[in-house]
């Protein structure tokens, strides 16, 4: 569940930050001096430069699969996961046809290893 984009390309716990960042800010600005004000805003502002800095980008392999496997709370939630995933590989590379564009094969093998995990969970 943290590791799927939730709001847009965040995360849940990229979200939770920056939610919490922008409340700070704001309750600095209207309820706090101007000395303190400055310091919240700052500190605010590097942890909101750090959830974009840091992003880790998503890797689908074999370990995350049984990771996810483990964390779901039963056979057909896993199975309806890895569904919505193929559907969201096959959409790209159809997108990527229709519009004239190379296809990377790491799409197909990708398609392939969950086809594989969804066979295995049947």
């Amino acid at each position: 569940m943290y590791d799927d984009k939730v709001f847009g390309p965040l995360n849940f716990n990229q979200f939770i930050r920056v939610a919490i960042c922008i409340g700070a800010i704001l309750y600095a600005y209207n309820f706090m001096s101007t000395q303190n004000s400055i310091l919240v805003i700052v500190v605010a502002a590097a942890i909101l430069i750090s959830v974009f800095i840091n992003r880790e980008e998503f890797v689908l392999d074999e370990e995350y699969l049984k990771k996810k496997r483990n964390h779901c709370k039963n056979l057909g939630e896993f199975q309806r996961y890895v569904s919505r995933k193929i559907a969201e590989i096959v959409a790209q590379v159809e997108i990527r046809k229709a519009k004239g564009m190379d296809v990377d094969p790491s799409f197909y093998e990708k398609i392939k290893m969950l086809e594989s995990a969804l066979r295995d969970t049947k």
